[in-house]
Parts: structure tokens; C-alpha cells; sequence
């Protein structure tokens, strides 16, 4: 099983990608889990042109999650969807 920060950013670089679909919600469901109950923090991204541009696709992808995706990840984490939110913007 790959290290909890390589799954991390492998989830940070394939959610703005990712349509309004099941894949999109499993994959903020599992960046939230391990960003909550993992224990690692986050991982450090860098600032450079790639770094900055991944970021911000990521906080555009965050921003545009409906409250309804929000709510699916909330209850597979057993958290409310504020705590969710939270958890996604440790990243920022």
C-alpha cells in the first residue's frame, strides 16, 4: 500500500479532473479520510509553476463541490460536511 501522502497527492492531482461522479465523491471521500485519521500531514506542495498550478485547480475543484457531494463524504467519514470541508482545505 502506497504511503499515506503519496495517496494524498495522487488524490489532489486526479479530483480536478474528475466529472461530478461517483470517482470524484470516492475521491474526496478517501483525501478527507486520510487527511482526518491518517495522522500524516499534508503533503508539502511545492510552489513552483507546477506546484501553484495543482493547488489551484485543487481549490477550484473544492469550491465548486455541491453541498450533496459534501454530504455523501460526510457520511462515509461519520463527520458533518463542515468537518469535510475542513479537512479538504488543510491542503490550501
Amino acid at each position: 500500500m502506497p504511503a499515506p501522502r503519496l495517496l494524498m497527492e495522487m488524490k489532489i492531482r486526479s479530483l480536478p479532473g474528475r466529472t461530478q461522479d461517483d470517482k470524484r465523491t470516492k475521491d474526496l471521500i478517501d483525501l478527507c479520510g486520510l487527511l482526518l485519521y491518517s495522522g500524516v500531514r499534508p503533503p508539502p506542495l511545492s510552489r513552483s509553476r507546477d506546484g501553484s498550478r495543482l493547488l489551484e485547480d485543487y481549490e477550484r475543484a473544492v469550491k465548486k463541490t455541491k453541498s450533496e457531494e459534501w454530504d455523501r463524504v460526510a457520511a462515509s467519514l461519520e463527520v458533518t460536511a463542515s468537518a469535510a470541508r475542513r479537512a479538504a482545505r488543510m491542503i490550501l
